[in-house]
């Protein structure tokens, strides 16, 4: 399943300075624990440049539900960094997941299962995009982000345009870093 999606987004004198084209793309589960979505996002500039300022947050972000009492997610990234310390740190890819309980009706259908299964997203930063590796927003709260202002300010010209591109992956089961790298190595040569 795919759907494209175009915002414009206007300068406070209504006129319309910069479009996001956002290309959404679901596949079919490759097993019973996992599936992608390819997310591109298309800047394109209209009649002036469009400048962005260094910041140290931005762009496509998961978040997983946050209990403040009894915070459980991890982070994981391509560097081998866990939880914070892979705050603004630059990666290939980066999880967040989280312990969830199983359903009452599930549990039914597959006795001695546990009580709790691990939940999470991994997000795949594509080679060609600025910045890469991008460095990487990772909170207390559950949120990982591919932050690509947090090096430095950046712009894209009058009438230019910027591709990012992204594989998300959801998946059961804690995070093996070497399956990770696998997948970002396909989804890599599927994207050349």
């Amino acid at each position: 399943v795919s759907w494209r999606s175009l915002t414009e987004l206007a300068a406070p004198d209504g006129k319309v300075v910069l479009e996001e084209e956002d290309t959404i793309t679901v596949y079919a589960p490759v097993s019973s624990d996992a599936y992608f979505m390819d997310f591109d996002l298309l800047l394109r500039a209209r009649d002036q440049e469009v400048r962005f300022g260094k910041f140290f947050v931005g762009g496509l972000s998961i978040r997983m539900p946050w209990d403040q009492a009894q915070p459980r997610q991890t982070h994981l990234n391509s560097e081998g960094l866990r939880g914070r310390a892979g705050e603004q740190k630059r990666a290939l890819w980066c999880t967040v997941e989280r312990p969830f309980k199983v359903s009452s009706a599930k549990a039914e259908r597959r006795p001695g299962s546990p009580a709790e299964e691990i939940l999470g997203f991994a997000i795949f930063d594509h080679p060609r995009n600025a910045h890469h590796p991008s460095g990487w927003r990772v909170d207390e709260q559950g949120l990982i982000n591919p932050n690509v202002s947090m090096l430095e300010d950046w712009v894209i010209p009058a009438r230019k345009e910027r591709l990012f591109r992204y594989r998300i992956l959801v998946y059961r089961g804690p995070a093996q870093a070497e399956m990770l790298r696998r997948q970002y190595e396909a989804f890599v040569s599927a994207t050349r």
